[in-house]
């Protein structure tokens, strides 16, 4: 079993609507790395922190596209986990949307 530790949403990009979207936050991710964010870069927005205030999810501002990163493996548990679905039910969406869009 891996460790895991809660997140809260923040903001209003990708990953940030996903954590409100499965109606839990914070929310429980699984946890094995030892990086972190020490400073984020120009463009970028913190969607989620840890509670001691490490930053666990980050995306593009400004962008139509969905441009996310997050600091844990949502993969893992992408049958069981509510957070996990919703962020690959949204990435798959925006695939689609942006087939239809560029044919």
């Amino acid at each position: 079993m891996h460790p895991f530790h809660a997140i809260l949403a923040e903001g209003h990009g990708h990953i940030a609507q996903c954590i409100r979207r499965s109606q839990k936050n914070p929310v429980l991710v699984n946890t094995l790395h030892r990086q972190g964010i020490a400073r984020l870069a120009d463009g970028l927005a913190v969607d989620a922190r840890c509670v001691d205030g490490v930053i666990e999810a980050i995306s593009v501002k400004d962008t139509a596209t969905f441009a996310a990163a997050v600091q844990w493996h949502p993969e893992w548990f992408h049958v069981e986990d509510l957070l996990s679905v919703e962020i690959f039910r949204a990435f798959g969406e925006a695939c689609r949307s942006h087939m239809i869009e560029t044919k």
